[in-house]
């Protein structure tokens, strides 16, 4: 096998309307040292026929093929099979910009991650880029900010800010390959929502040296219908899933901070979640069936403490307001708070598509 200096990962499915763009722009790159892993989880459309096509066009391109096993499996499929020096995870339905082809040259051996920049769009478009690009290294110090600030981004060094990094995502970032083989990390299939901070947050604690190189290299296609949550019944099993993770990787850490920040995670992920379930327009239950389910969960043991321990001052108002309500049960008040907060969020998708 031929040296291979950087992995690209794509866990796929039933992404054939965006698929061959995503493709076409990580082809584009002009190296020989890298490979295109394609690992189509069970897609029951045309990604399948897509995948293949490349790999016949394009020997940097292998296709891994398996049953629908969910995006964990599909990206740790993935990273078993990487023969890279560092890895890149891309999402089926976004791209690459040309400029990823300048990024790569930032990596060396004395860094073990680097952040590069993405823009948000509703389709691939031509974006003017900066003659000059801001580059900084971030040390131990910095990392652990980072790391503190998944659980509650408001304790984030603003030094460390920059408009189009995402330090929480899985893309748009490169990551030593070792680091996942020398410290068993992978993803894990119990987090089939919050994922992308579950695997962040492990891999970090591992960091010795990143680097932050603002040029945009990656597009993140905002879905017509994502601008607010689809419904989930499902949605309060998936947060206490990801809650129990993130809890075992803090107790690893034996410290009073992250603990105390934990809690605050608890409480906000928990507002995130009833948004996705009991608040959202789509859930047909009455109101009295979605008031008891809410009361329910609330009263969970984890969920209880979580708003007994977590300092609600941390939280920007809208939030906080949110959260005092929560805490104090206060069912109807929430029911009209988030009734806003949906009829806001319909309005900025409408005005997103416009723009667009």
């Amino acid at each position: 096998m031929k040296n291979i200096y950087i992995s690209f990962i794509l866990a796929i499915y039933n992404v054939e309307s965006y698929l061959e763009e995503c493709l076409d722009s990580i082809c584009n790159i002009k190296r020989n040292d890298i490979e295109i892993i394609l690992v189509n989880d069970g897609s029951t459309d045309l990604c399948p026929q897509i995948c293949n096509r490349f790999q016949k066009s394009d020997s940097r391109v292998r296709v891994i093929t398996q049953k629908n096993k969910g995006l964990a499996a599909a990206r740790n499929a993935g990273l078993t099979k990487a023969y890279g020096e560092w890895v890149c995870f891309i999402d089926g339905d976004d791209w690459l910009y040309d400029g990823i082809q300048n990024i790569i040259e930032q990596l060396n051996d004395n860094i073990d991650l680097l952040y590069f920049g993405h823009n948000k769009s509703q389709r691939r478009q031509n974006i003017e880029d900066a003659a000059e690009h801001s580059c900084r290294i971030l040390g131990e110090k910095e990392i652990e900010n980072i790391r503190i600030s998944m659980l509650n981004a408001k304790t984030i060094d603003k030094n460390i800010i920059y408009p189009n990094i995402l330090y929480s995502a899985t893309w748009s970032k490169f990551i030593k390959k070792e680091i996942f083989e020398k410290y068993n990390i992978s993803f894990s299939p119990n987090a089939s929502w919050g994922e992308d901070i579950l695997i962040n947050f492990k891999i970090l604690r591992h960091i010795r040296i990143a680097k932050v190189y603002d040029q945009v290299g990656y597009g993140y296609r905002i879905q017509a219908n994502s601008m607010t949550q689809k419904y989930n019944p499902n949605a309060i099993k998936d947060y206490l899933n990801l809650v129990e993770e993130i809890k075992k990787e803090v107790m690893y850490e034996k410290n009073d901070i992250y603990f105390r920040h934990f809690w605050e995670f608890v409480v906000k992920q928990y507002l995130v979640i009833i948004q996705r379930s009991f608040m959202n327009p789509e859930n047909k239950n009455g109101y009295c069936k979605i008031k008891k389910d809410f009361i329910n969960t609330r009263n969970i043991p984890i969920v209880d403490k979580g708003f007994s321990q977590a300092n609600l001052q941390e939280f920007n108002l809208i939030i906080r307001i949110g959260a005092i309500l929560c805490k104090y049960r206060k069912f109807f008040l929430l029911k009209i708070l988030y009734r806003i907060k949906f009829k806001k969020d319909m309005l900025k998708g409408l005005s997103c598509r416009r723009e667009s």
